[in-house]
Parts: structure tokens; C-alpha cells; sequence
């Protein structure tokens, strides 16, 4: 079977065309067979309509589109759907990690406040996990690597550092705004932020 079939590649837009979410392709042909939603037909730049799950399997699979061979025919991908019934945009909170640490501090070591490239720091538990700190959103920071050796296991009062300023979780924000398009897929263009 194709390794994209298991890949969210699939934008998931609530019953108003907003952004929601991703799903796999087979989790989309589920949905469009049991009529919970409706796949999106983009041609063209302006050109969009729904399409319900009979009509979906006979269009032709195009020269740009993904698509899925059974016995009997070539079926397209869809590359966005439209979930029928569901109507709220749900609020998420960005992904715990480095990249959102890196955002929430906005580039800057906690400790001097310096600008510094995302890959160039260390994240830092401010409560050393030696000590019962734990990995979350208000004990890591990140931090300039030289600073964060000479912190080592201590709190930051007992290295001689400063500080920074208090950092919390982010706020949750819609779906919309934590949905990224890491395959490239084209129709989503219309729906997400680049």
C-alpha cells in the first residue's frame, strides 16, 4: 500500500470552510463513505465546489492529484475536506517543544535576553530535573548553551544568573493557527496560513 495513505495529508474544514484539522486519506474515504462529510473539488484558482462520496469516485484522477487503485477504479485523494455536521473550530495549545519554547521567548535567551538561531539553544529546566523539575511549559526556557553548562544542576540564583521574565503556556488558539503544511499539499493554500 501507498506510505502516504497513513500520512495526514488531508485538511479537515468544519461545515463553514474553516480549518480544524488534518486526517489521513483513509480516514477521509471513511468519512466521505459513511456521508459524514464531503470532499472539496479545487480547480483552477477560484473555481471549488463540494463533491458527496458518489460523485467524488467518479471524477477522473488528474496529473496532480494522489490517487488510490482499487479492482474496479483509480480513485482520486482528496486534499481537503468538508466535515457536514461539525461546526466549532477547536482551540488548541501549540506542541509542547523547542520550536514553541523558541516562539514563546521570541528567539531570545531567557537568561541574557540575547537574540540567538533556535538551533544555537539548549532548553533549560529552570528547577533542575535533578532536583524534581519537571519538563513542562513553566519550568523549560531556553537558553544561550554557554550560560546553561555554567548553570548546570543549580537554580538560577545560585549560578549568578538573572532571571528572565515570567513565561507561561500559550494561550489555545483555533486549530487554524496551529495547522502546518509540512507535505506542501496545494489546496490547503486557501484555507491555512503559509
Amino acid at each position: 500500500m501507498k506510505d502516504y495513505l497513513d500520512k495526514k495529508i488531508v485538511l479537515v474544514l468544519n461545515k463553514f470552510w474553516q480549518a480544524i484539522g488534518t486526517t489521513t486519506p483513509i480516514n477521509a474515504f471513511n468519512r466521505l463513505a459513511v456521508r459524514s462529510a464531503v470532499a472539496l473539488h479545487v480547480d483552477g484558482k477560484d473555481e471549488m465546489f463540494p463533491v458527496s462520496w458518489d460523485d467524488w469516485i467518479a471524477l477522473e484522477v488528474r496529473k496532480q492529484d494522489m490517487g488510490i487503485r482499487t479492482p474496479n477504479r483509480h480513485i482520486r485523494i482528496p486534499q481537503v475536506i468538508i466535515a457536514t455536521r461539525f461546526a466549532q473550530v477547536p482551540m488548541k495549545r501549540p506542541k509542547f517543544g523547542k520550536l514553541a519554547l523558541y516562539r514563546r521567548q521570541q528567539g531570545r535567551c531567557w537568561y541574557s535576553q540575547k537574540k540567538l538561531p533556535m538551533e544555537a539553544m539548549n532548553i533549560d529546566h529552570v528547577l533542575p530535573r535533578s532536583r524534581g523539575g519537571e519538563t513542562s511549559w513553566k519550568n523549560c526556557v531556553l537558553s544561550d548553551p554557554t550560560i546553561n553548562h555554567r548553570k548546570a544542576n543549580r537554580l538560577p540564583e545560585e549560578a549568578g544568573l538573572k532571571r528572565g521574565p515570567k513565561l507561561n503556556a500559550p494561550q489555545p488558539q483555533p486549530a487554524s493557527q496551529t495547522i502546518q503544511n509540512a507535505h506542501n499539499v496545494p489546496d490547503w493554500k486557501f484555507f491555512i496560513k503559509a
